[in-house]
Parts: structure tokens; sequence; C-alpha cells
């Protein structure tokens, strides 16, 4: 006895389409479920970024590191300034010959000690910076295993 193609295929074609009908089924929106793009999430850019309090603390920052700029920029113009005419004191003398002079300057040694100041002071301000910007988007869970911070 031999078997049409037709009866033996028309079972798995019904159970196909089954299937087909029963996925489509499932992938329909539920109207009642929220978009996901409607509520963003407590961590992405675009809420830490127009949070006030944050950006103030960033500008407030900001504006801290340029003065604390402005004033070591001063500082090393009077200091390459000092630098040159020592220079012209001593023409043909090396690099070290010069340092030494200048290091018998007591204006020299403030002047360079003021400039390191400047210079920690700009590093904290960075990393006072940094942390703020670490803390505000690091995110508050860990993922591996769900776990809050301490």
């Amino acid at each position: 006895m031999k078997k049409s193609a037709r009866k033996s295929l028309v079972p798995y074609a019904l159970g196909a389409a089954a299937f087909c009908v029963l996925f489509a089924a499932g992938c329909a929106r539920d109207e009642g479920a929220p978009v996901a793009d409607a509520a963003p999430k407590a961590d992405p850019p675009s809420v830490y970024m127009n949070d006030p309090v944050f950006k103030k603390a960033l500008a407030d920052r900001r504006s801290e590191r340029n003065g604390i700029l402005s004033v070591r920029s001063k500082l090393v113009a009077k200091a390459e300034k000092m630098v040159e005419e020592a220079r012209a004191k001593m023409p043909g003398a090396d690099d070290a010959a010069v340092k030494a002079e200048l290091e018998k300057n007591r204006e020299w040694v403030s002047l360079v000690a003021r400039i390191e100041d400047a210079n920690k002071a700009y590093e904290e301000n960075r990393l006072a910076t940094t942390k703020t910007v670490r803390e505000r988007i690091s995110p508050k869970k860990r993922v591996s295993d769900g776990s809050l911070k301490k």
C-alpha cells in the first residue's frame, strides 16, 4: 500500500500553520503594558546630565579648576621670565648652572613652591571631579550577583 503525499504532508502543514498562528498571537503588544522608552531608567546619561544639582557641581569644579589654571599660568610665565633673565646674565652656561643660580634666589624658590601647590590643587580638583562623576554614573547594583554596592 502506497500512501499519497497529500495524506502524509497535510498533518505537518496544519501543525506548522497552527504554530505560526500561536507564535504570532503571543507576539502581539499588550496595550496596557508601558512602552519601553516612555519612562527613562534612573542611570542613563539623559537623566544625570539634566540633573541641575549634578550639573552645578561639575560647573563649580570647572570654574575652580579654571581659576587654578589662571593663577598657575601667571606663575609659570613669571618663572620663564626669571629663567630668561638668568640665562642672559650667564651666557653660555648650561642648564645645571642656571638652575643652581636660580635656586639661590628666594623669590625663585617661593615661585617654584607656589607652582607645585597650584599643580597639586589642580590634581585634587580633577580627582574630586572624577569622583563626583563616578559616583553619579556608576551602577547601583553589581552586575555579577545583583547585590547593592556599599
